[in-house]
């Protein structure tokens, strides 16, 4: 059986501690990756997984896949309803939905995991940009918030899907990820492409390094 990648497993050991874990898991490649790098990290009895479920296109797939995986690496996966309708700013309710019942879920003693990546970290920061958010705004995601911590924020996305296909996870992709309703989806299939066409591959990196820069000063 494949083993988790070192680099991964000690981005997560660095965060964690000796915390009981709970994994953000959404069926996708990146929170696969983040669920075994856990298990990995602080062993199968310590981690456990939450998928909250919209009720929206896809969510019946990424629910099997979030189960599947959860299976694959022993844990325990809890399953949270918290339907959204779709319409506008469908990407902000359904963010706000799932932190939502994320916090519900977790016990005081337990930290929660994000699968959240460099990618994700550098459209955020475009897309801050083109809204006219200052320092603050600009500054992105951060590595750790309260009780949500974020391990893989330095790793690509294409990092972590290559992890979770060489540990054979039963990861599915999210349609919204190609949906052009969607700002984020518009940014990760339009706007980066012609970014790293004209600035090179190092783009998202250095994207990030500012957000990482803002956030320091």
């Amino acid at each position: 059986m494949a083993v988790p990648s070192p680099r991964l497993t000690e981005a997560v050991e660095r965060l964690i501690g000796d915390h009981p874990v709970v994994v953000a898991l959404g069926g996708g490649a990146d929170s696969a990756a983040l669920l075994s790098s856990a298990v990995a990290a602080a062993g199968a009895a310590k981690v456990r997984a939450v998928f909250v479920a919209h009720d929206l296109e896809g969510s019946a797939t990424l629910e099997v896949a979030a189960d599947a995986v959860a299976d694959r690496c022993g844990v325990d996966l809890d399953v949270r309803r918290a339907p959204v309708e779709d319409g506008a700013n469908l990407e902000a309710r359904a963010r706000d939905a799932r932190y939502a019942a994320i916090a519900v879920a977790v016990e005081p003693d337990e930290i929660v995991l994000t699968g959240h990546t460099l990618d994700d970290q550098a459209e955020t920061v475009i897309m801050r940009l083109a809204q006219g958010a200052g320092a603050t705004g600009l500054a992105g995601i951060p590595s750790s918030r309260d009780r949500i911590l974020r391990p893989f924020l330095s790793f690509s996305r294409s990092e972590l899907r290559a992890e979770a296909d060489a540990l054979g996870l039963p990861y599915v992709d999210d349609p919204a990820n190609s949906d052009d309703r969607f700002t984020r989806s518009r940014t990760r299939g339009t706007v980066m492409p012609v970014l790293e066409s004209s600035f090179g591959d190092g783009t998202k990196a250095n994207l990030a390094r500012s957000s990482d820069l803002l956030r320091r000063d």
